[in-house]
């Protein structure tokens, strides 16, 4: 059972929480905001609003500065997708932190991750021999032999082993 000094902690990291959101998506309406300077402002509200004092607010700011960096550097890492890095055991706060985190990210980041997690599964998705597959390198899941289409076409069976199933093979420029 929480004590009434974790209860208000927990409450003013809730409140500042959405301060913070509320001051990050004002981006859109002209009006542009650090990371800092929302903090900034969402601690001195929380204290003179009496949630909490001067040193909690400076706590619970110390807080969600560390989980906001920490969702941003994670989002960013390319072997950790958003969907691979929510599907973790996190505990019911870090979610609502990452769905705020989230709302007030850069739309174009969020959605150019989204792409990238979609690329990474089609990646993933096994090429059949007979069926239509875009211009690129192909390498055979039995043999590891390397096909090469120069342009869209069918796939043929792997001229090696005459295995039907590939994978594609990521590109160095992407």
């Amino acid at each position: 059972m929480p004590n009434e000094f974790e209860g208000r902690l927990r409450s003013g990291y809730r409140a500042m929480s959405e301060r913070v959101q509320q001051l990050l998506q004002q981006a859109g309406e002209g009006v542009r905001h650090t990371l800092g300077d929302a903090l900034l402002m969402a601690r001195e509200q929380a204290y003179t609003l009496g949630e909490l004092s001067r040193e909690e607010a400076e706590v619970v700011s110390m807080a969600l500065r560390r989980d906001v960096e920490e969702v941003a550097v994670t989002m960013m890492q390319p072997e950790a997708g958003v969907k691979q890095w929510a599907d973790t055991d996190l505990s019911m706060a870090e979610r609502v932190l990452v769905e705020r985190a989230l709302a007030g990210a850069d739309p174009t980041t969020v959605e150019w991750m989204r792409l990238k997690e979609a690329w990474a599964e089609r990646e993933q998705a096994p090429v059949h021999a007979g069926s239509e597959a875009a211009a690129g390198t192909y390498e055979c899941v039995v043999c590891g032999e390397l096909i090469h289409l120069g342009q869209a076409g069918i796939v043929p069976p792997c001229p090696h082993c005459k295995g039907t199933r590939y994978r594609p093979i990521q590109s160095a420029v992407m």
